[in-house]
């Protein structure tokens, strides 16, 4: 008797906990006499709410790998839409050891990489690398390619300013002082001490035009505006080597 007491005991326990509860109550102890009479009771329990007899730490487990799928679908969603590679490529040209790195990273962007956003920011970075070595001619190429696929930023003072800067270096003064003019009084402000430099050399170019037109009916000269050379009349002009 003491060990069928038992029995019962613990199929009581057993049918609380396929049902969670947090007492055994009367139909619990019925259905373990039940048990252990047939085990169809306790069987019939089991098989229609396996969810209550499924492992706690199971389902927690199975939660946290949904959770972990979820997050790497949302990843990969987010490195295709930006690009992951243009990213990582534009986050390694920023902390380059060489300028020479830089460069082929921005370029890879460029060329590899057309729907980056990146793409604008790396364009601007080649001529600007280009223009530190003394190419006026392809970091002008880099300007024109700039302004022909992003341009509604054409007017912004951040391009102006290095388009201008690109037309100095390669001897432009007139072109480049003509487009630091079109700058606007906000963006000539946020330029900072750059465009100020800047447009004190324009400054400095327009008194050596005005000067050269002073003297102009003085000597019947003709005044080379690009250069601010004065040259004698009738003199041919000086062409342009540049294709």
């Amino acid at each position: 008797m003491p060990r069928l007491i038992n029995l019962c005991c613990d199929r009581a326990l057993l049918a609380g906990y396929a049902e969670q509860t947090k007492s055994v109550n009367e139909t619990h102890v019925r259905q373990a006499v039940a048990s252990l009479r047939g085990e169809e009771s306790l069987q019939g329990v089991a098989s229609a709410s396996p969810k209550i007899l499924s492992n706690p730490g199971a389902r927690r487990t199975s939660w946290i790998l949904g959770a972990v799928a979820a997050a790497l679908v949302a990843l990969c969603f987010v490195w295709w839409r930006l690009d992951g590679g243009a990213e990582l490529l534009a986050w390694n040209a920023a902390r380059a050891a060489s300028t020479r790195a830089a460069e082929q990273a921005y370029v890879r962007i460029a060329h590899e990489h057309r729907r980056s956003r990146q793409r604008e920011s790396a364009l601007l970075h080649l001529a600007q690398l280009q223009i530190a070595r003394g190419a006026s001619r392809e970091a002008l190429g880099w300007l024109d390619i700039l302004r022909r696929d992003y341009p509604s930023g054409a007017e912004s003072a951040e391009r102006q300013y290095w388009t201008a800067r690109a037309l100095l270096a390669g001897a432009d003064t007139s072109g480049a002082c003509a487009v630091a003019r079109r700058l606007s009084p906000a963006g000539a402000s946020s330029l900072g001490a750059d465009f100020s430099a800047m447009n004190r050399e324009c400054t400095a170019f327009d008194a050596r035009i005005q000067a050269a037109d002073s003297s102009q009916s003085a000597n019947g000269s003709v005044v080379d505006h690009a250069g601010a050379v004065v040259r004698p009349a009738g003199a041919p002009m000086k062409r342009d080597t540049q294709p």
